[in-house]
This record gives structure tokens, C-alpha cells and sequence, in this order.
């Protein structure tokens, strides 16, 4: 019964908000303030921001003053105007460290967020953004470390280097279905992230792009993807199942190292480079099959794959006899693994 009400005073808490953001947005907010924040929905003055005027005539914060870091608190909805004129941007480093926000409104208007614009604001838990920006810089929401959730409009195409890095508490994304790109690290250390839909469009995975995503268990990766960059899965610990799209030639250093609970690898038939560590440390992968398209594979690429007792390549033994005389070290397989030559897929 106890939690039953605890249910409908958060329901109830969560409406009263949301009803107030609402009302503030739409000018029916009766303001009150104190040290320039409406004590009602949190709209923020202009009296709390250093501005800078941009080149196309709109301003853009700059930072929040030093006297109100620490007296900017809530949920904040960020001003539309200064000195008659829009305000566009949320410039570089603009809230960092501002550890007593819990939540952002971004009204209409805005186009740009700038590097590390909230990095460090640990007690954020939800952001919203407006179909009006089109480009976040990189690391904006780095080490905001309550995130939970945040959905990313369709008119953002690419996620810049660390965008998301150490939002150790983000379980939920939604990307924009128009984006090409996943940056380099631009998810390291989500350890709460489970999964996450990476659209149609999607071609290229950076560096490190998922970087010990320790709870990610499963992801399909588009057909469009052409690139996945070292390490983009390294010491993902819950990935179980990887499909290679049929546009990618390289598993590429580290890509999946430390994936241990990688039970299920689909090797696309346009695979000719698998490099060194490639799969290093996938202790639960017992077997893999390799297209004949196959032409190298580095040195460790399958080290420490305690359960990888069976190889199904696809071509020769003569074919792989070459693989392994290319090889600069050794492929790191176990000396009890079988190599199985001229396999046939099912």
C-alpha cells in the first residue's frame, strides 16, 4: 500500500513540473525570483549569464556568472533574449560544474551547444533539447554522471568526440534518425547502457565510440555502416551477439577486446583485415566462422579466447596456410583449436 502512494505522489510531483515548465513557457508563469531564477518553474534571467554577441547578430551564453554557480539550482529553463536580441548558443563550457542543476529546458530557438557546455553537472537527470539545434560540440554532456535519459533531434547528424563520456547513469537514448556518425569515445563508461537503436543512416563508429559499456548486451549495427573504428566495442562485457554489416572490410585493433560474454560473431563476406587483438579476450567464444574473403589476420587477434575450440573458414587450408604466414606474431589461438577449411554456411 505504502509503495502504491509513494506511486501517485511521484506521479503527482512529476505532473505539477511538468505543468509548470509548461506554463512558464507559455507566459502564464506568474514569476517570482530569487538570485534570478523563478522560484516557480526555474526560468533563469538574465542576470545570471556573461554573454557574447555572434558574428549572425544573436547572442550566445557564455558562461554562468561565478557569483551564481552554485545558486543555480532545479530544473532551468534557459532565457530566450538579451538586450532585444535571440539567444542561439550555449557556449563552451558554459554550465560546467554547475552540480546543483537537476534538469534543463532548452526553448526553441537554440542551434548550437557548445564543447563541455554541461560537463561535470552531476545531478542533471534530464535534458530537452529543441528541434532547432542542429550541432552539439564535443563532450557538451560530459561526466553527467545522473543522466538517465535524453532524446537527440532528428537534425543532429553527428555525435562529436566524448558527447556522452562517463554518463555512468544513462540506461536510454534516442538518436536522431539522421545521424552518419558516433564519435570517438562518445560513449565511454555509459555503464548503464543496455542498448541503444543506431538508425538507418549511421556509417561510421570512431574510436573507442563504446568504450566499456560494461552492461551493453546486444546492438545491431545498420547496414549503412562502413567503419568501425579501434576499439569501438573494447571491454563492452555484457555484448553477446555482433552482426558485421556487409559494408565493413576491417575488424579493426581491439574492436571487440575484452567482450566477454561475445558468444555469436557474424563476419560479413566483405571482411578482408582482421587486426591484431581484434578479438582478444573474448573468453566465452567458443567458435566463429571466417569468410574466404578473409585475407589477413594480426598477431593476438584471438588471445586469451580460452573456449574458441573450433574455426570454420571458408576457404582452403591453403588460403589460411598464407593468413598465418602474413601474420608478423602469432594469431594467438589455442593449441587445441581445430581449423575447419572449406566450410560452407548454412
Amino acid at each position: 500500500m505504502r509503495k502504491y502512494i509513494c506511486r501517485i505522489s511521484l506521479l503527482t510531483l512529476l505532473f505539477a513540473t511538468i505543468f509548470t515548465l509548461a506554463a512558464c513557457l507559455s507566459k502564464e508563469c506568474d514569476h517570482t525570483y530569487s538570485n534570478g531564477q523563478c522560484t516557480s518553474c526555474g526560468l533563469l534571467t538574465e542576470e545570471c549569464f556573461d554573454f557574447v554577441l555572434c558574428n549572425d547578430g544573436t547572442y550566445a551564453i557564455k558562461n554562468v556568472k561565478s557569483t551564481r554557480v552554485w545558486n543555480t539550482k532545479g530544473n532551468v529553463i534557459l532565457p530566450t533574449h538579451y538586450n532585444g536580441k535571440i539567444i542561439s548558443r550555449i557556449g563552451i563550457s558554459a554550465f560546467a560544474g554547475c552540480k546543483n542543476i537537476t534538469g534543463v529546458v532548452i526553448p526553441s530557438g537554440y542551434t548550437e551547444i557548445g564543447a563541455w557546455a554541461f560537463e561535470g553537472c552531476s545531478s542533471i537527470t534530464k535534458i530537452e533539447i529543441p528541434k532547432s539545434v542542429t550541432k552539439i560540440d564535443a563532450g557538451a554532456f560530459r561526466k553527467c554522471t545522473s543522466l538517465t535519459e535524453i532524446t537527440l533531434p532528428s537534425s543532429i547528424t553527428t555525435l562529436e568526440e566524448g558527447l556522452f563520456d562517463g554518463c555512468e547513469s544513462l540506461t536510454k537514448i534516442n538518436l536522431g534518425k539522421n545521424v552518419t556518425g558516433i564519435g570517438k569515445y562518445a560513449f565511454r563508461s555509459c555503464t548503464s547502457l543496455e542498448s541503444i537503436n543506431l538508425g538507418k543512416n549511421l556509417t561510421v563508429l570512431d574510436t573507442g565510440a563504446f568504450y566499456g559499456c560494461t552492461k551493453l548486451k546486444n546492438i545491431t549495427l545498420p547496414n549503412s555502416v562502413t567503419a568501425i573504428a579501434n576499439g569501438a566495442f573494447f571491454n563492452c562485457t555484457s555484448l553477446e551477439n555482433i552482426i558485421i554489416p556487409d559494408g565493413v572490410n576491417t575488424i579493426a585493433f581491439r574492436t571487440f577486446y575484452g567482450c566477454s560474454s561475445l558468444t555469436n560473431v557474424v563476419i560479413s563476406k566483405n571482411v578482408t583485415l582482421i587486426e591484431d587483438k581484434a578479438f582478444e579476450n573474448c573468453s566465452a567464444l567458443s567458435s566463429i566462422v571466417i569468410p574466404s574473403s578473409v585475407k589477413y589476420i594480426g598477431t593476438d587477434a584471438f588471445k586469451k579466447c580460452t573456449k574458441l575450440n573450433n574455426v570454420y573458414f571458408e576457404g582452403s587450408k591453403e588460403d589460411w596456410k598464407k593468413i598465418s604466414a602474413l601474420c608478423p606474431g602469432d594469431l594467438g589461438l589455442n593449441p587445441v583449436t581445430i581449423i575447419h577449411y572449406d566450410y560452407v554456411s548454412k
